[in-house]
């Protein structure tokens, strides 16, 4: 943020949400030096409180101040990604496990995990409705933070594994 801090904007969020219910939205930014329980525990107060979320990856651009910064790792980006769209299912985000910040555990059997995120959703471009923002954050043959289209079903089992705590068999995969 420039010029401000973070408890200022949160207070004019939560201000205008009320106000204005369910017309509020706010772009998250992964890879700033939060932690992903921190990251986790904002979104799930964004949601909470009816405020839309766009969430992207930082990326660094030229003749900027964080030009050499790199952006968030794929596993850390692809697990704050599950945590919001989990939150945006209904899922209860304290039966999430962190250990020393990071997301280890989203407290769900691997079946029923694979079936909510076996279409990809969680994967694809969030944000201001009809937006698909393609390479807002990514790099034309790079890694695909967020995909600006439906997913096919080898691109969503890989984004799944891309989390790094969620490996899937055959057998789950079939039995869903």
């Amino acid at each position: 943020m420039k010029h401000d801090s973070w408890e200022r904007r949160w207070t004019l969020l939560s201000d205008c949400a009320k106000e204005l219910p369910g017309q509020i939205s706010t772009h998250l930014i992964v890879g700033l030096g939060e932690t992903e329980e921190e990251m986790v525990s904002t979104i799930a107060k964004c949601i909470g409180k009816g405020i839309s979320v766009g969430l992207f990856a930082f990326t660094p651009l030229k003749g900027t101040a964080w030009a050499r910064k790199e952006p968030p790792s794929i596993d850390h980006y692809r697990r704050i990604q599950i945590a919001f769209y989990l939150i945006k299912q209904g899922i209860d985000h304290s039966r999430f496990k962190f250990r020393d910040g990071e997301l280890v555990d989203f407290g769900l059997v691997a079946g029923k995990l694979y079936a909510l995120l076996a279409e990809g959703k969680a994967f694809e471009t969030s944000g201001c409705e009809d937006c698909n923002r393609p390479y807002y954050n990514e790099r034309p043959g790079g890694i695909m933070y967020n995909y600006p289209r439906p997913l096919t079903e080898e691109e969503a089992i890989r984004a799944i594994e891309e989390c790094g705590i969620i490996y899937l068999n055959k057998e789950v995969v079939a039995n869903v």
